[in-house]
């Protein structure tokens, strides 16, 4: 251990004050603080709230270090800490008192007439039309198409992410030690002209998933995963597969991932 902690903050409301006093705590334990990503770090502490914890692992290259989280923004579902329990952290941190929860990554392939676009996403990625409009997606599985999801665009989940948009979708929640992904649709259209997926698909992380667009108009995209938006044209399918690395989230010796669960959403 070289003693060195990273810190990421997104530097607004109590974030500044909250970074100055851990910094201080951890000077006086003889540890060298970094702002930004250190890969010789032994920790990184993410302060603000769950978009700023997107923030830091979509910006450090999905670091391996273990990270925690000094939740100083509103729902707090990655960031454990909150800043006036900073001191039991760092007793629990300094005698090993917590444990890793690993956070699988899901990798996207946008091909397109120019090439080939991959983005990682923790949470979700979804994928509409770039004007908003009605979108026909031919969902391919193990190169078998399964249906054609007519309607405002899907979403893509990580069991981590099953408790964000997909769940505001009427999508399941899935624990995250299973490794898997769940489809669920946008506002999908079943009506005399289509019929569509009306409910999620949950597969295997490891199936092969292939995103065809089903008409001419439907080949301009919009990709968001984890809130980062790219749009493409002349998109020939979009590939979904799974990714070497994984988040390591430093959490507390009693954490449990249903009662989380329990106290933020339901």
């Amino acid at each position: 251990m070289e003693k060195i902690i990273s810190v990421y903050s997104n530097n607004k409301g109590s974030s500044p004050e909250t970074e100055k006093i851990l910094t201080e705590k951890f000077r006086k334990l003889g540890f060298d603080i970094v702002k930004g990503l250190c890969n010789r770090a032994d920790i990184l502490v993410c302060i603000g709230g769950d978009g700023t914890f997107f923030d830091a692992i979509h910006k450090c290259n999905y670091p391996s270090i273990p990270i925690i989280g000094i939740n100083t923004g509103h729902l707090g579902f990655f960031q454990d800490v909150p800043p006036d329990r900073i001191d039991e952290f760092i007793g629990c941190y300094i005698t090993g008192k917590y444990k890793i929860q690993q956070l699988s990554l899901i990798k996207a392939s946008v091909k397109t007439a120019s090439g080939v676009f991959e983005h990682c996403f923790l949470n979700e990625t979804t994928i509409r039309s770039t004007d908003f409009r009605s979108i026909h997606l031919n969902i391919y599985v193990d190169d078998k198409l399964i249906e054609c999801c007519n309607g405002d665009g899907i979403v893509l989940s990580t069991p981590t992410g099953s408790t964000a948009f997909n769940y505001s979708l009427g999508g399941s929640i899935i624990d995250p030690r299973l490794d898997l992904v769940q489809i669920t649709p946008i506002a999908p259209m079943n009506n005399t002209a289509y019929r569509t997926l009306s409910s999620s698909i949950i597969l295997p992380s490891n199936t092969s998933l292939k995103l065809i667009p089903a008409m001419e108009r439907d080949t301009n995209l919009c990709v968001i995963r984890d809130g980062y938006k790219n749009e493409y044209t002349n998109v020939e399918e979009v590939v979904i597969s799974t990714f070497d690395k994984k988040i390591n989230l430093i959490r507390s010796i009693d954490f449990d991932f249903w009662s989380k669960v329990n106290s933020k959403l339901l």
